[in-house]
This record gives structure tokens, sequence and C-alpha cells, in this order.
């Protein structure tokens, strides 16, 4: 494909918002992608790299005026799990214990228990940003050798809400991803076991700040109190972290953690006090408003 049909593309795709702004590059790194070019439109046939092979048509209408379409997400077709697959998985799941994931759309740090095997993960929320009480799923697993790959979905989700997927190497007995699918793919996904202990340990070893706070006492700890968003620097070398109090009130602590060598830079810490409940004109009471 010329330069110039991929420079085309891009400035269609800036259309719908900010998931788009890096244009077909947004596709690049996650997507095996074939192009279709007709006068009228560009056709995007998208597969994923990684081992859920989701795939996805993307048409961007040339003329008469821009208009973007997608098709819903489809499955590959494999095999599901056999029961002594699933059981392989339930054994690494039980071994594993928990597994700690950046939701996709503020990379917000959850724990995920893995005790009760595949089952027991559908119990867990997995939908954020959202009054609806979350709801029983359905589990859709296949094997994509040497990979057991599951996909846990709201009863009544669309395709476009993005659904949950976690995937186990077989043959390494490791869990290797888990992500809420997307096209384009939202950043987030698993946090390996490396990078939990290199935050936890730089936590401890850096993480005083006298009285602007103190967040030493790791990542697993800070979870029971706080709400934790960590994000990779644009070059990949560093973690953004902030830290906040779950209930609103007390030090909320911005920092970026160095990968290579775990320091500490540039900590801003800010105190924060919860808004107040809105008045409910019932509470006031009729006397305080005959004093008037």
């Amino acid at each position: 494909m010329k330069e110039h049909d991929k420079n085309e593309i891009s400035e269609l795709l800036r259309n719908y918002g900010q998931a788009y702004n890096d244009g077909y590059q947004v596709f690049v790194k996650d997507n095996e992608i074939a192009v279709t070019i007709e006068p009228a439109q560009f056709t995007l046939d998208l597969v994923m790299k990684n081992p859920t092979k989701l795939s996805c048509t993307i048409s961007l209408q040339r003329q008469p005026r821009p208009e973007m379409q997608k098709t819903p997400v489809k499955f590959p077709d494999l095999p599901p799990l056999t029961a002594d697959q699933l059981n392989e998985v339930d054994q690494i799941f039980v071994e594993k214990k928990q597994i700690y994931v950046l939701t996709d759309l503020n990379q917000m740090l959850v724990k995920y228990d893995l005790t009760q095997g595949y089952q027991g993960l559908a119990s867990q929320q997995m939908a954020f940003f959202t009054s609806r009480k979350d709801q029983l799923k359905s589990i859709h697993h296949y094997y994509n050798a040497p990979y057991a790959v599951f996909f846990y979905q709201d009863e009544d989700s669309s395709w476009f809400s993005g659904k949950f997927a976690i995937w186990v190497n077989l043959k390494t007995k490791v869990v290797e991803g888990a992500n809420w699918m997307s096209f384009p793919l939202n950043d987030g996904g698993l946090l390996s076991e490396d990078d939990f202990n290199l935050i936890t340990k730089s936590l401890g070893q850096n993480g005083h700040f006298g009285a602007y706070g103190n967040v030493s006492e790791g990542l697993a700890s800070l979870m029971q109190h706080s709400d934790i968003e960590i994000k990779n620097s644009a070059d990949d070398k560093e973690f953004q972290i902030e830290i906040s109090p779950k209930n609103g009130y007390g030090h909320t602590t911005i920092f970026s953690l160095i990968k290579a060598t775990g320091e500490i830079t540039a900590p801003l810490t800010m105190h924060m006090i919860p808004e107040p409940e809105p008045l409910d004109i019932e509470d006031i009471g009729l006397e305080a408003l005959e004093l008037e």
C-alpha cells in the first residue's frame, strides 16, 4: 500500500474521536491488516496478533462524504477447550491465585481472584463506570495452540462494549495476557508479575513523602484503600502512577517511576476533599422553610 493511501486512511480515522488520533498506526501494533482500496472506500480487515485472533472489518467511506462502519467482532474458527484442558486451566489458576489488570478506560489497577477457577472468574466485576449492577456473564472459550482463550461478557452487552479476555499458555503453564478487547485495542491489560514487583519494591524504598503522603506499603496493601492508575509513558521507559483515596478524602499522589532503575521522579501530592452530598429539600423540613 502506498504512503498517500495510509495518510488518507489516517485522516479519515481521525474524524472519529481520540481513540483514532494516531490514524492508520493505531491498528499496526496489535493487528494484522489487509487493506482493500476502492474509489469510494477503504476496507480494513483486522485480525488481532494476540492469541484471541479476534477479527473485525472497518469500512471507511471516501465519498460522497466520510463515514465509518464496523462489522461485529468475530471469533476465530477454533475448537472449544476439552474437559481435560479446562481442568488444566483451573489448576493453573488455583496455583497462580490472582492476577492484576489495568482497566481499559483509565488503567485503574484491579485484582482478580483465580482460586475458584475459570468459572469463578465470571462472578467478579468486569464492567466499570456504569450504574448497572454487574450481571451473570457468558463464557466463551477455544483452543489456539498452545493457548486456552476465554471471553467473559455480560449477557445483555453488545460486542462494542469490550469483552474481557484472558489467555493461558498450556505449554508453559503461564497466564500470559488479559484485557478488554476492542478495535483499536485500548491501553491497559495484564500487569506482569515483574512489573508489579518492581513498582512495589520502588514504593517501599522511595514512596515516603513525609508530610505529603506515604505510599511505601506497596500495591497489594494500597489497593485496599486507594484507587491506583498506572500508565506507560510514550517512550515506554516510565510508569506514570496516580494513587488516590477511595473515599475521596486524603492525599492524591502523582509521580513517575523509571523502569530501568525503580527511581521515583517528579512527585506531586494534592490534598483531596470529597464533594458534599447534594441537599435533599425533604431533609430540610418545613420548619426551616417557614423561617424564611
